[in-house]
């Protein structure tokens, strides 16, 4: 669920393209929100797209095995700055097919972008390259119609192709899910699952959010929403063995036995998660009332008949 920052001027938004669709000759990105009721909030606005107003494209032909690229903006307009973790679009040309690129740096001096991992196949000088992503800056400080808690519906609108738009739920929020030092000790608690997860690019904030989006999923069935619990270090021992969990998926079959034990694990921490009382501050209030604080191990245990 997006969560929409309460009271907020320039609230940015950021909205990665679906994989199918045709990023290369999408020409603008309206978004538009609408509560639950349908009553529209936003009327269809345009996104801000990575093109720097203009075609960005590749300076100087690359090979395959190559890491980094130029870029350069032709005609009128402001060069596109990438930032680590962008994924971007080589448009496919006469030395190779269109490729997806994930920006490790950018040296903004000589304009060249390193890639995450070296380049599948070759491109010509001159091919175009798109950004597989936009951005809006919302204003929710009108708080009477963007109130807490308030469910949402945001629809984005590719413009220029025939993609279909792309729906998803959204809660205005006043703080947002975080685990202050989750690195550090899921490096101390499982430290070759760390060094597996950070080595050679450091993907565990990537991973960690994937395991929030599965832990969250698998409470909410069961009458607990974490995204409200108040004290997050209680979730740290769940979604570092989800985490842990995870990286051993990726490994082969010697990993089996570890597989099993980290599943286990997880799901022991899962149920003492489940079945502890704590504060869940539904209302976004910062006072505990009782009605929020809750023991769900009864429910958790009907359900888990």
């Amino acid at each position: 669920m997006r969560q929409i920052p309460y009271n907020n001027a320039a609230a940015a938004l950021r909205f990665a393209f679906p994989s199918d669709w045709d990023a290369q000759n999408i020409t603008s990105v309206t978004l538009t929100v609408k509560d639950t009721a349908g009553n529209e909030l936003l009327a269809a606005d345009a996104c801000t797209l990575w093109d720097g107003g203009d075609a960005t494209q590749i300076n100087g032909a690359v090979e395959v095995d190559d890491n980094s690229l130029i870029i350069e903006l032709t005609g009128a307009g402001t060069l596109p700055v990438p930032v680590p973790g962008d994924v971007l679009q080589i448009a496919a040309s006469a030395a190779g097919p269109k490729e997806d690129i994930k920006v490790l740096f950018y040296a903004v001096a000589t304009k060249t972008i390193t890639a995450e991992v070296d380049f599948r196949y070759g491109h010509s000088d001159n091919a175009g390259i798109v950004g597989l992503y936009c951005t809006y800056d919302l204003d929710t400080s009108t708080v009477a119609d963007w109130p807490l808690s308030k469910p949402l519906v945001l629809t984005w609108t590719a413009v220029g192709t025939d993609d279909l738009p792309c729906r998803e739920r959204g809660e205005v929020v006043n703080s947002e899910f975080s685990i202050p030092g989750f690195a550090d000790e899921f490096s101390v608690v499982y430290p070759r699952e760390y060094e597996a997860a950070v080595d050679p690019i450091n993907r565990l904030p990537q991973l960690l959010q994937h395991a929030h989006n599965q832990v969250r999923a698998e409470l909410a069935v069961k009458g607990l929403f974490i995204d409200r619990v108040v004290d997050s270090t209680a979730l740290i021992p769940v979604l570092m063995a989800k985490v842990r969990w995870i990286v051993l998926l990726s490994g082969d079959d010697q990993y089996e036995t570890e597989r099993e034990v980290a599943s286990k694990e997880y799901d022991r921490q899962l149920t003492l998660l489940a079945t502890s009382p704590m504060w869940a501050d539904d209302n976004q209030d910062g006072i505990k009332t009782e009605s929020e604080f809750e023991d769900h191990s009864q429910y958790f245990l009907e359900r888990s008949l």
